[in-house]
C-alpha cells in the first residue's frame, strides 16, 4: 500500500472519529476543530507531497496553489463561523423562547378561559371551585400544574418546561406559574419560582375579573 493511500485512508478515519466526538462529549466546536485539524494536516501532506514528487513546476504549482487556498479557505470559514457562535446562540435562544412562550399561552390560557367561561355560565358562586370541578386533572399533587404535554399518554420526553398553580382561596383566583428550562428571561439574575436563576418566567390568573396574563422575566 502506497503511502499516498495510507495518508487518503487515515484521513477519513480521522475525519469519521471526528463527526463522533460531538455525540459523546456534547460539544460541536471540539468536533470541529478536531476536523480541522485534520484537514490541515491532509491538505500540509498534499502540498508537501506536491514539492517532493511532483516534476512539472507548472503542476506543481498548481497543486500547490490550489491545495493552499483550500487550506486557508477551510481557515478563515472556522474562524468566521467560531467569532459567530455566540451570535448564533442567542439567536437559537431567542426563537426557543418565542415557541415556549407560544405553547405555554396556547396550553394554559387556553384552560384558564374555559374555566372563566363555565363561572360565568353556570352561574358558580367561586372561581377556585370552578377550576377544580372541571379541570382536576390538571391541578396535581404539591402544586404542580400538568401542560397538555404532561398528560399525554406514553409521553417520555422532557419539554424542559416546569408548571405549578396556586389557589388563592380569599382572592378567588388560580395562578398558573410557567418557568422554562432553556429559555433565559431578561434579568439573568431574577430567581425562579422553582430556584432557578434568570430563566423565563410566566404567571397566568384567572379571577372573577378574567384572565391575566403577566411575563415575569
Amino acid at each position: 500500500m502506497s503511502n499516498e493511500t495510507k495518508l487518503l485512508i487515515g484521513a477519513i478515519l480521522a475525519g469519521s472519529i471526528a463527526y463522533l466526538v460531538p455525540l459523546y462529549f456534547g460539544s460541536i466546536w471540539l468536533g470541529y476543530t478536531l476536523l480541522l485539524l485534520i484537514t490541515i494536516s491532509f491538505l500540509g501532506s498534499l502540498i508537501w507531497f506536491a514539492r517532493l514528487n511532483l516534476e512539472s513546476k507548472i503542476s506543481r504549482r498548481v497543486v500547490i496553489g490550489v491545495t493552499g487556498t483550500l487550506l486557508i479557505c477551510n481557515i478563515l470559514l472556522f474562524v468566521h463561523d467560531y467569532n459567530r457562535k455566540d451570535y448564533q446562540k442567542n439567536i437559537l435562544l431567542e426563537i426557543r423562547k418565542i415557541l415556549d412562550t407560544g405553547i405555554a399561552r396556547s396550553d394554559v390560557q387556553k384552560e384558564l378561559t374555559y374555566v372563566f367561561s363555565r363561572y360565568h355560565t353556570g352561574d358558580r358562586n367561586s372561581v377556585v371551585e370552578t377550576a377544580r370541578d372541571v379541570m382536576p386533572e390538571r391541578l396535581g399533587e404539591d402544586g404542580i400544574y400538568l401542560s397538555e404535554f404532561d398528560l399525554e399518554e406514553n409521553s417520555l420526553n422532557d419539554d424542559n418546561t416546569n408548571y405549578f398553580y396556586e389557589l388563592d382561596e380569599e382572592a378567588d383566583e388560580l395562578r398558573v406559574i410557567v418557568v422554562t428550562d432553556v429559555s433565559r428571561g431578561e434579568n439573568p439574575e431574577f430567581k425562579n419560582y422553582d430556584g432557578q436563576v434568570g430563566r423565563l418566567e410566566m404567571e397566568f390568573t384567572v379571577n372573577k375579573q378574567g384572565v391575566g396574563y403577566e411575563v415575569r422575566n
